[in-house]
């Protein structure tokens, strides 16, 4: 247990963050605000950024352990000297937190439980009951107590459940949902100058700073070898423990992220894959979602209940290890070399899943410096059967972006990730086929629209000639792009 000062022996390494940081630290000036409930997943950072958060203030962390409910609230009592409790119906968080609210009403302290949702009961309804309890005993008190509270859990519905805005709430308990580094914010962590090999290691890293810390600190094979394909290293298990953790049947959760892993896909092409009917997929998918793991992700413009959603794995580090690890730990127990195994099965094929955040990364670009044109913009793809979608072409994935005014499409785009240069036959191919399927769907179009490229490789002497005499190519300069966001801390 931490004392009260709170002096934290690791300050000096702290690194990123700061957004976050800042908007905590507005949260501890704000006398109408009692509680923030930090929620990300493992590895996310919410220990170290509340720990940086505490550093020198009035403030006890108490980390919470997988002990009985009971046990853990009694210890937590005489570390806080609180009477301990007569009975185990009075034994409850929300009431450890009403007598300390009211043990703490004469200066402004922080009180910091990390692992947080180890203090709730088991079962659905008594966890939703004792949330409830607790948000009425926080509410109620405010006024009387400057003591503020900072929740920090990994089950994203937990905190949502605390923080929903009720009128009874009214800012007093507000969320704050970690989330993955950028190139701007990674900062330090990341060695080296080559924004292609930096943009490599925060993509099979997926962004938590745990994992930036440790794919930074060498080079990616080594890093990947070392820490992820031998067993006993820091990443060996961590692909799994956000299931293993948060869900009691892994199997079936397993088989749907191995799938995700290869790409997005329709819920149709799930199922067959998994070998479940449609109606226990979408449970197993919505079970993924809620935990954080998973999204749906829509064509632009289409509405909110198309039947057209692809499902995709979030984190591109769990994609990386659903992809080469998870399949091949069996392999690796039983003797094949982590370093065969990068340089026969990963190295070949990693490029293909970096591309996936390297078009997410196109689009955002996109929408910040051509929203003049194209206030709306994102990937597009058409409705067709899973058994064509299959064929992998270029005609059925649809555009990398799409960009619409109030009435037409104004700009397309693609985003590639390999060692060869972009050529015109990409032009063509926007030209002549994928933005006839828009036309197809119904969609108008201005003519002719504005294409913007981006190529990791860089473009072909031809493209290059092209975009000089054509108003409506854009070739991106992405090393360039890249450098300057990480500039931007």
């Amino acid at each position: 247990m931490d004392e009260v000062n709170f002096d934290w022996h690791l300050t000096s390494s702290f690194a990123g963050q700061s957004s976050e940081l800042a908007l905590l630290d507005r949260w501890w000036q704000d006398p109408s605000t009692t509680t923030m409930v930090v929620s990300g997943p493992v590895g996310s950072g919410k220990s170290w950024l509340v720990r940086q958060f505490a550093h020198h203030k009035d403030a006890t962390v108490v980390p919470c352990r997988r002990i009985s409910v009971g046990a853990q609230l009694e210890k937590i009592r005489a570390t806080l000297s609180l009477k301990p409790t007569d009975s185990e119906s009075s034994n409850t968080l929300s009431s450890l937190i009403a007598e300390l609210m009211e043990q703490r009403s004469d200066h402004k302290s922080l009180l910091i439980i990390d692992d947080f949702n180890w203090l709730l009961p088991t079962g659905g309804s008594t966890v939703d009951e004792e949330l409830a309890r607790l948000r009425k005993t926080i509410i109620s008190r405010k006024a009387s107590s400057p003591l503020k509270l900072l929740f920090v859990v990994e089950d994203r519905s937990v905190a949502d459940t605390l923080v929903a805005e009720k009128p009874s709430n009214s800012g007093v308990i507000q969320g704050l949902e970690m989330s993955s580094l950028s190139l701007s914010n990674a900062g330090s962590l990341l060695q080296g100058s080559d924004p292609f090999e930096r943009f490599t290691l925060m993509s099979v890293s997926g962004g938590l700073i745990s994992r930036v810390a440790i794919f930074g600190a060498s080079d990616l094979r080594q890093v990947v070898v070392d820490e992820v394909l031998t067993p006993g290293g820091a990443l060996w298990e961590t692909g799994e423990v956000p299931i293993t953790a948060s869900l009691r049947e892994p199997r079936i959760y397993f088989s749907i992220l191995e799938e995700l892993a290869a790409g997005d896909r329709l819920i149709a092409e799930l199922s067959p894959a998994i070998h479940l009917e449609t109606g226990p997929t979408s449970k197993y998918l919505n079970t993924l979602e809620t935990i954080g793991l998973v999204e749906r992700r829509l064509p632009v413009g289409a509405p909110p209940l198309s039947r057209n959603g692809h499902w995709r794995l979030k984190d591109g580090f769990l994609r990386f290890y659903f992809r080469f690890v998870f399949p091949n730990k069996e392999k690796i127990i039983d003797g094949l070399s982590p370093e065969d195994l990068y340089d026969s099965v990963i190295a070949p094929d990693l490029m293909r899943g970096v591309e996936i955040d390297f078009q997410d990364w196109a689009t955002s670009w996109t929408r910040k410096s051509h929203s003049f044109i194209a206030p709306i913009a994102g990937p597009w793809w058409p409705s067709v059967k899973p058994d064509f979608r299959r064929k992998q072409s270029r005609r059925t994935e649809g555009l990398t972006i799409v960009g619409f005014d109030e009435t037409q499409i104004t700009m397309a785009g693609e985003a590639i990730w390999s060692n060869q240069p972009m050529g015109e036959e990409v032009v063509r191919d926007l030209r002549d086929k994928r933005l006839p399927l828009l036309a197809g769907a119904g969609y108008e179009q201005e003519f002719p629209p504005i294409l913007i490229l981006f190529s990791r490789a860089g473009y072909t002497d031809e493209l290059k000639n092209a975009a000089r005499t054509d108003e409506s190519l854009v070739l991106v300069d992405v090393g360039l792009e890249m450098t300057r966001e990480a500039a931007q801390r």
